[in-house]
Order: C-alpha cells, then sequence, then structure tokens
C-alpha cells in the first residue's frame, strides 16, 4: 500500500494542509465542536487521533481485541458531538461495531456483530449513545437492512450495543432500499432510498 493523506483546505485563506499517512487512509471522521479528527488507515486496526486545527497527534488507537488477521479494515468511523467517543465498524470477515472512548481507545460498551459491512456512521448529535450505520448491500438484502440503528445500553454493569434495522416498509418501501442516513438538527432520523425519496 502506497502514502496516502488527507487534505483540508480552507476556503476563506485558501490554503490547504496534509495529514500524511504511512499506509493510506481508508476512513475519516470530524468532530468541529471538539476540534478533533480521526482516520482509519487502509489496512488493519489502526486508528489515529489528531487534533483539527493543528493536525498534532493527540491518540493512536487499535481496535480492541477479537479483529481477525484476515480483516481488511475499517470501513466506517464517526466521532460524536463533543468528540468524546468513536464508532468504528470493521470489514469482513469481522462485521463488527466497537465504540470506544476517543482519547483512550477503550470499549464504551461490548461490540456489536453487523449482518453485512457497514460503508458509514453517525452519531445522533443530540444523544452520542445513538448512532446510524449504513450497509453496503449484501446477501439477501431483506436480510441485510441498508440502514441499521444502534444504541448503547447502559442498563447493566458492561453496557451493550442494541441493534435495530430501520423498517421502512410501513412507508412502502423495501428495507433493503435505503442507501443513506443522517440526524437533522430536530432530533430526526433522515434516510434515503435507491429511488431518490428522503423519509
Amino acid at each position: 500500500m502506497g502514502n496516502g493523506a488527507l487534505r483540508f483546505h480552507d476556503t476563506r485563506a485558501n490554503a490547504s494542509r496534509l495529514l500524511w499517512s504511512d499506509s493510506g487512509v481508508a476512513c475519516f471522521a470530524v468532530s468541529a465542536r471538539a476540534n478533533v479528527l480521526a482516520y482509519a488507515e487502509r489496512a488493519g486496526a489502526s486508528i489515529r487521533v489528531h487534533a483539527l486545527d493543528t493536525l498534532a497527534p493527540v491518540a493512536s488507537l487499535r481496535l480492541p481485541g477479537g479483529v481477525s488477521a484476515a480483516c481488511a479494515g475499517v470501513t466506517a468511523l464517526a466521532l460524536s458531538r463533543d468528540g468524546t467517543l468513536l464508532a468504528a465498524s470493521t470489514a469482513s470477515p469481522d462485521l463488527v461495531l466497537h465504540i470506544l472512548d476517543a482519547s483512550t481507545g477503550e470499549p464504551v460498551a461490548a461490540p456489536a456483530r453487523l449482518a453485512s459491512e457497514a460503508v458509514a456512521a453517525a452519531f445522533d448529535p443530540h444523544d452520542a449513545h445513538r448512532l446510524l450505520l449504513t450497509h453496503a448491500p449484501a446477501g439477501v438484502l431483506g436480510a441485510h437492512p441498508g440502514v441499521t440503528l444502534h444504541v448503547v445500553d447502559p442498563a447493566y454493569d458492561h453496557p451493550a450495543i442494541v441493534s435495530r434495522p430501520l423498517l421502512l416498509d410501513a412507508a412502502g418501501v423495501p428495507p433493503a432500499a435505503a442507501t443513506a442516513a443522517a440526524w437533522s438538527p430536530e432530533k430526526t432520523a433522515y434516510v434515503g432510498t435507491e429511488d431518490g425519496l428522503v423519509l
């Protein structure tokens, strides 16, 4: 794998800055409010956290045990609005969602198994214990919803991630047709479909 970089362009100053990665960048996430960014290297389970304004390193994280040697890496990252939590989903064959303390890499909850590979992640801006994942189509699509909601359930001594598919069939849309998801400032989840609908 060759070198890779994240390029940041300041439109007001018309200037760019680069953040270099020795093994390439698989995906990244930004929390402007917390002045932090994180990126996953192209292979393996390494995640780097940097200050957004200076690009200075803040932390170097590794996903906790259980990541197989065959894992192709991290497919989606998200930072909570306050920058304290980091969500990372792994590629096949692992297909696991981790929610970690962004500064230490310690798990906030037991990891959750995923039905298919995630391609995008987004924390609820009002509740960092809720996360939307958008999935790549895989297998029998009806068994692999395009969007799932994951909630950290703190009811026990060892919090768990509860996964719930977003069922769109009530709106006349097959579950597999969901292709994108995002949160609005009004605490609403919006889901886009392959037919161009926004629900």
